[in-house]
């Protein structure tokens, strides 16, 4: 659900078939830069009802995106500059 959601916002924004992106893709590689990348965020937290926020990790920017489906939590930190995933985390939400 989550990254099928990503996927079309990100598909639609590089003029590409959805089939196209995966989760390997960067950002870099698809021609998204910061300000198209803070652009899709704000979407996608309308779009999913979650919020993101950007933190300085020792001088990295980093989002920190957390949200809930169904019984399901999910955190990740993605690197604002590539929009490499850097570590995510499921749980169950009790």
């Amino acid at each position: 659900m989550v990254f099928e959601a990503i996927a079309e916002l990100v598909a639609e924004r590089v003029e590409k078939d959805v089939s196209e992106i995966t989760p390997e893709s960067s950002f870099k590689e698809l021609g998204i830069d910061s300000l198209d990348t803070v652009e899709l965020l704000m979407n996608l937290e309308d779009k999913l009802d979650m919020e993101i926020e950007l933190d300085d990790e020792d001088g990295t920017l980093v989002y920190e995106v957390e949200f809930k489906s169904g019984n399901m939590e999910y955190d990740y930190e993605i690197d604002a500059a590539s929009g490499a995933i850097l570590k995510h985390e499921t749980e169950i939400d009790d």
